[in-house]
């Protein structure tokens, strides 16, 4: 993989859960393939999209408040998550089965579960709600779960976890944090 594709996947990788515009999932889908194509290539554009679509979260994994029931779907992508991510995209996208089957085999999970490793980690730095302090330590809990739980390279593994071990514990980090973090510390310090 590239880091063109790496990057492209990474940065696209919540654009179907986040988008609130007018255009339906299958336009939407349309648009994105088309820049991405203008830009690189059919092949290429699939890959990203490849990623894409299986970090998109279901309906029924938007509402839960943890992430379990995701990271055990992204943890065991295999044959039987292929297939029924192929019938679940086929009627939104009004595409074949068997294209999508194609286009799904072209994952590798070591970069699945990077890129996963990557958006916990960026969600913790860039925190987009108010969390307190047990609610953060139980999304950190759960970031290392997946990450132990996950076919990236030892070394990646190892950053993750020395990253996520110091914004637990460093009141540094925790300084940089949003929300209730940041108010909880800045009224122990005022002190």
């Amino acid at each position: 993989m590239t880091s063109s594709i790496a990057s492209a996947a990474l940065i696209l990788h919540d654009i179907f859960e986040d988008y609130e515009g007018p255009l339906s999932f299958n336009e939407l889908y349309a648009r994105v393939r088309a820049r991405l194509i203008k830009h690189s290539s059919p092949e290429a554009a699939d890959l990203i999209l490849a990623y894409v679509l299986v970090l998109t979260k279901t309906a029924e994994e938007k509402l839960s408040e943890i992430d379990q029931k995701y990271f055990k779907r992204i943890l065991n992508f295999n044959e039987e998550e292929i297939s029924r991510l192929a019938e679940r995209f086929s009627k939104m996208l009004g595409r074949d089965i068997d294209s999508l089957k194609r286009m799904f085999r072209m994952i590798d999970p070591a970069y699945l579960h990077l890129f996963k490793m990557a958006d916990r980690l960026h969600n913790i730095l860039t925190a987009r709600r108010q969390w307190t302090l047990e609610e953060f330590r139980a999304y950190i809990d759960e970031g290392l779960w997946f990450a132990d739980a996950s076919a990236a390279p030892g070394y990646a593994k190892e950053s993750f976890r020395k990253r996520i071990h110091n914004l637990r514990y460093s009141e540094l980090d925790k300084l940089r944090m949003r929300g209730a973090l940041r108010q909880e510390i800045l009224e122990k310090t005022s002190h």
